[in-house]
């Protein structure tokens, strides 16, 4: 094992190729400063160190192995999610906004940072659009994953890592959906309510009825807007 890459094989018992990819890439340049395009990945030992910290009072870094891949001195960072039912995903972390995956992995993000560079934009911006919602093509497995945080498989607090796996979520298990739309918990109603105003279909019209009556305002209200969502796709 190359000393270089041993901190992530003493973090997660082996290195994945992927990783393996990724580091070479970080070795092989320098990604500071590019025009806008400011940002820092990291070597594999700060990575883990920053890692372990954020572990320390994160509550997502505490359901899950994420290792930090970059850092740009503004508490936004990229994370290697090698556990979610996208295994290798990349999870977006940042300080004042809601947690989503936005890459489904490593190879992906490169090329968004190559894009970046090319067109002297931020990095953040290549995924910044709120309605650039990442689907997971393995919607059985991520609906399992949310299952089971919900229904309190694991030792930690479900909230954060459940609203980060809707955020990726087709919402087409309806009994899944509807238990959490109707929880007392409003931030899991209102999630849904934006996520089906970011995919809006008939399909979801039953969910997004559902927000809309909730009792709480910080569901119904954006459940509300999801339901005039789909009502305007269908006069299309």
């Amino acid at each position: 094992m190359d000393d270089y890459l041993k901190p992530i094989a003493q973090r997660y018992g082996s290195v994945p190729n992927e990783l393996v990819a990724h580091f070479a890439w970080v070795d092989s340049r320098t990604h500071k400063n590019e025009g806008r395009a400011d940002f820092s990945f990291l070597t594999p030992q700060a990575a883990v160190a920053l890692s372990d910290e954020f572990e320390e009072f994160h509550p997502l870094f505490q359901a899950l192995p994420l290792l930090i891949l970059d850092d740009t001195n503004t508490s936004n960072v990229h994370c290697y999610a090698p556990s979610l039912p996208v295994p290798g995903s990349i999870v977006f972390v940042p300080h004042d906004s809601e947690t989503r995956i936005v890459f489904p992995n490593l190879t992906a993000m490169r090329t968004a940072v190559e894009t970046a560079i090319r067109d002297n934009q931020y990095f953040d911006e290549a995924h910044d659009d709120a309605q650039d919602i990442y689907l997971s093509e393995q919607q059985d497995d991520l609906n399992r994953s949310i299952s089971d945080a919900y229904h309190g498989k694991h030792e930690f607090a479900p909230e954060p890592l459940i609203l980060l796996l809707l955020g990726s979520s087709s919402l087409l298990d309806f009994r899944l959906m509807s238990d959490l739309a109707r929880d007392d918990n409003f931030y899991y109603g209102e999630k849904i309510s934006e996520q089906i105003t970011a995919i809006p279909s008939p399909q979801l019209m039953e969910l997004a009825k559902i927000c809309a009556s909730h009792p709480h305002p910080q569901v119904s209200r954006p459940g509300k807007i999801a339901v005039e969502k789909i009502i305007q796709l269908e006069r299309c």
